[in-house]
Order: C-alpha cells, then structure tokens, then sequence
C-alpha cells in the first residue's frame, strides 16, 4: 500500500515491530517503513533503522539499508554514511549490495572521498551483484567520482563476466561523458559493441554518444554503423542518436547514406533516430536521396516518425523545398495529429517563396477553416510568410469569410493572416474585411483586427476606416481600446479629422483609464492639427487625473 499506508498509527505500529523478537516481523516491519518513504522519514524511525543495520537477522538489516535508501537525502546523517559504509563489508553480499545502492541515493552528503574509494574497492568485489551496485552507486555521485582511478576500474569491468556488471559500467561511463573518454575506455567500449548481451551493446551505443567528439574517431563511427545493422532494434537505435552526437565527424556521406536507409527500417524507433540524427545533421545530410526517403517518411505509420520527418525537412528547408515535398507536406496539413500538422505548417512557413503554390495555400486556408486550434496559428503564420504570393482573390475571400465563423479562434487567426498579407497588398477588400472584426463580441478578435489596422494605415487611413476604429474606441473596452487608439496614432495626421479629435476629447472622459490613456497618446501623435485650444485644455485637465498612467500620457501629448 506504500505512502497511502502511512497514517501516524500505521508507522507507529512499525516502528514498535521493529524491536520484536521475532525476526521475519522486524525485516517487515523496515520493509514496509521503506515502501512508505519520505513520508516515514522522521529522526526517530532514521535512528530505528540505523540500529537495525547492527541486527544480528542479515535479512533485517538488509531491508534496513533497503529501507533507508527509499528515504534518500533526508536519512543522510554522518553517523547512517558510516554504518553504510561498514556495511559494505558485510559478509552477507545482499547487505552489501544494498548498501552499495543505498549510499548512491544520499545525493551530496554521501560524495566523499572515502565512500568513493569504498565503491571503488567494492568493484572488486566476488559477488556480481555488489560489483553491479557499485557501478550504479558511482554513477550517482557525479563528477567528484570522475577520478582517473574511478574511471580505468568501471573501463575494467566492461570486461566482466557478467553481463549486468557490463552493463551497469557502460551506463556510468556514459553519465560521466567527456570525462570518461579516455582512449583506453574507447577502445573497451568499441570492443563491448561485439558483446554477446544486446543490453551491453546498446549501453556501449549511448555511452560513447554521451563522450560526443571525443569518440568521434573513424573506427568508433565504421563500428556504429555496423551497429546500424544489429538484428536488436534497440541497439540499431541507439547507434543513430550515437551518430547524431558526434557532430560534424560523423557526418560523412557514408554515414548519411545509411541512416537515410535507416528511415526505411521495420522498426519505429530506429526510424524515428535516423529522422533526429538527420535533423541534427541539417543542410549537410540534405542530399536527394535523404529528402526523398524524408519526404516518403511523411505518410509513415508511426505519428512520431512522421513528426520527427517534418521537423528534419524544417532544418534542411533551403534544399529541400522541392515541389515534390511541399506537396508530401500540403498533405502532412491534414495530419490526424496535431503535432504534424503544426510542424508541417512550421516548415512551409520556412519554405514560403517555393511552397505558395495553390494547392498548398488552399490546404492552409481549408485548415484554418477547419478550426484546428493547435496548429491554425502557424497556419495564418504560414500564408503571412507567403504574403503577395498568398494574396489570391480566392485565399482573401476565404480569410474574410473566415472572420464570420462561429469559433473566436477562427476569427481571430484569420485576422492574423489579413494582417500579415494585408502589410504587402493592403487592398480594399483586406481593409474591408479587417474593418469588420473591430466589431467582433470576442476582444482578442477586436484586438487582432485593431493591430492590423494599424499595420495598414498607410492604406487604411480612409473615412470609413478612421469611423470604425472611432466606434472601437468607444465600445471596444481595454483591450480593444489599447489598439484601436494605436491605430489611429499610427495613422497620425491622416486620421486628424475634426470628427476624429472630438470622439478622442471624448475619450478622454471615459470611465476606463486604459482609454483615457491611449486616447492621450493618439492626440499627441496627431500632430499640429491637434493642437488647438479644446485638445490642450483637456490635456491639462488630464495631468490631474486619479491615474499614473494616464497623468503621464497626457504630459507626453503635451
């Protein structure tokens, strides 16, 4: 039952079995005090189990380390490393086993040079298990125990006789990374490559990936790509995120040639690493045959291989962007998850002055249509990219009768993508369109429409346009307020009508200070028309309103 066991009576309970004659009931009882954790992690039943390491039951003190390892950092006291570290010589291996493990989750406290040499001599020891436990327990204490003695004993036990103690070494030397890439722990692993044991040779994989350059010699990368062709689909794996982190050494065009044969692997996971390890590659693994395989790894059945297919076509997107995968990626739009759709989308963005082809801005514009609210953002960032190319009658009609569907995210996506394109071909259709969001219900949408407005003024500075934004103002509340009185700022004297600078004076009487504000900062960019007697006036009254923030925009139209 564990923590959910750990009422105040329950542990009570245990900590009296601890001192009951019968043995079996007190190597329970600290069993059961470790299934329970931090929560039973109180001095008093610290000292219980500490006393417990002196019972002369081996299976009682056994469970006693067991039990104050699943309490971690809070039951390292000196005086528990101590007695652990005596328990490393127990003649009961079990006991020292556990104790191995139990000082590798003390965290800090339990780094000390002399629980390190401990370790070290427990690597020796004739049981496999303890040698094992020794291996992790260094791995866990960091740096510190990244000595060149630490580092040439777990290179020696890479040739043990048992497989976990094999194993467990390659992890460590992984965890201590360039540190541990010495030429003779290398050349250990090169040969652990070959074990008979496919966890050993998947282990060797990562650790000479996690040693980076340092092991990127040639007879390292020719091995890893023989590991490209294990019959254990994890070993092939791990030897593709191996590749992928050895940087440009191992990008050779052997190297590139097989994991490109890699994306057509039977297994997902190696397609998935070859798809990474190419991304990681970039431009350079960017040849035909790699794009085209990439390009086909789009229809995968795997989502994350097809994820994964997008995102390395994203980094390779200068020489990539054929129209034969820009088509794969229009298709990758109407991915059933999200994730693909959003990185396919990303991409094209990326590709935009090759991928404005019709039948892919009619795939983003159905998508936003679609109201796929995960990935229609990048869409409107999508055909924003293309602008001129994107500004088709049809796509404009669309995305302006995009902003009168029922789903707020629609609309104001929509009026993202009028705003991007709307900078290049502010046309009276776009103006038009965008004009009529001011007066959504939604505020994000009033708000998007205002900031596109504003991003045409040199265009949409007409009397229709400034007359919208007028009433936006006025029944648009904070958020719309803040923009639309961006807008007609940004639009300055053009928008300086008589009308106008009377619905501003007005606004500066407005029950929302965020208004009065903004209204301020419009009149100020307006310029020398106006500046007549009414505007000051109210601008000076304004250096007196309740409000910081509108005090100070007054004072700078001023």
């Amino acid at each position: 039952m564990g923590e959910k066991a750990a009422t105040i009576e329950v542990i009570n309970r245990l900590i009296n079995a601890l001192g009951n004659s019968d043995e079996y009931i007190r190597a329970n009882a600290c069993k059961a005090l470790g299934k329970i954790g931090e929560k039973a992690a109180t001095s008093e039943i610290i000292n219980r189990l500490f006393s417990a390491l002196g019972d002369s039951n081996a299976t009682v003190r056994s469970n006693a380390c067991e039990g104050l390892g699943k309490m971690g950092e809070k039951a390292a006291t000196s005086e528990v490393i101590n007695r652990l570290i005596n328990a490393l010589g127990d003649s009961d291996e079990y006991i020292r086993s556990n104790a191995c493990k139990t000082l590798g989750k003390m965290g800090e406290k339990a780094r000390t040079g002399e629980v390190i040499d401990r370790l070290i001599s427990a690597l020796g020891d004739t049981n496999s298990s303890v040698r094992s436990s020794a291996c992790k327990a260094l791995g866990k204490t960091g740096e510190k125990a990244a000595t060149r003695e630490v580092i040439n004993r777990l290179g020696s036990a890479l040739g043990d006789r048992n497989r976990l103690v094999r194993f467990s070494a390659c992890q460590t030397l992984g965890k201590m990374g360039e540190k541990a890439a010495t030429e003779e722990v290398i050349n250990r692993l090169i040969s652990a490559l070959e074990d008979s044991e496919y966890n050993v040779m998947w282990s060797a994989c990562e650790a000479l990936g996690e040693m980076g350059e340092k092991a990127a010699t040639s007879e390292v990368i020719n091995r890893l790509i023989g590991a490209l062709g294990n019959s254990d689909s994890i070993v092939r794996s791990k030897a593709c995120k191996a590749l992928g982190k050895m940087g440009e050494k191992a990008g050779t065009r052997e190297v590139i040639n097989r994991l490109g044969s890699a994306l057509r692997d039977r297994n997902r996971l190696v397609r998935f690493s070859a798809c990474e390890t190419l991304g990681k590659m970039g431009e350079k693994a960017a040849t035909s045959e790699v794009i085209n395989r990439l390009g086909s790894a789009l229809g995968d059945r795997n989502r994350l291989v097809r994820f994964s297919a997008c995102e390395t076509l994203g980094k390779m997107y200068e020489k990539a962007a054929t129209s034969e995968v820009i088509n794969q990626l229009g298709s990758a739009l109407m991915d059933r998850y999200r994730l693909v759709r959003f990185s396919a989308c990303k991409t094209l963005g990326k590709m935009y002055e090759n991928a404005a082809t019709s039948e892919v801005i009619n795939q983003l514009v159905s998508g936003i249509e679609n109201a796929r609210y995960g990935v229609s953002l990048d869409i409107c960032k999508a055909l924003g990219e293309m602008g001129e190319m994107a500004a088709t009658s049809e796509v404009i009609n669309q995305l302006i009768g995009a902003l009168g569907n029922s789903n707020a995210i629609v609309r104001l996506n929509a009026c993202k993508a009028l705003c991007k394109i709307g900078e290049k071909v502010a046309t009276k259709e776009v103006i038009n369109g965008v004009i009529s969001a001011l007066g959504d219900s939604e505020l994000y949408v009033t708000w998007s429409a205002s900031i596109a407005v504003s991003e045409m003024y040199e265009k949409a500075a007409t009397n229709e346009v400034i007359n919208q934004v007028i009433s936006g103002i006025e029944n648009g509340g904070y958020s719309a307020g803040l923009d639309v009185c961006k807008a007609l700022g940004e639009m300055g004297e053009k928008a300086a009508t008589s009308e106008v600078i009377n619905r501003l004076i007005g606004a500066l009487g407005n029950s929302d200070s965020i208004v009065r504000s903004k209204a301020c900062e419009a009149l100020g960019k307006m310029g020398e028309k106006a500046a007549t007697r009414k505007v000051i006036n109210r601008l000076g009254s304004a250096l007196g309103d309740s409000e910081w923030h509108v005090r100070w925009s007054a004072s700078n139209a001023l």
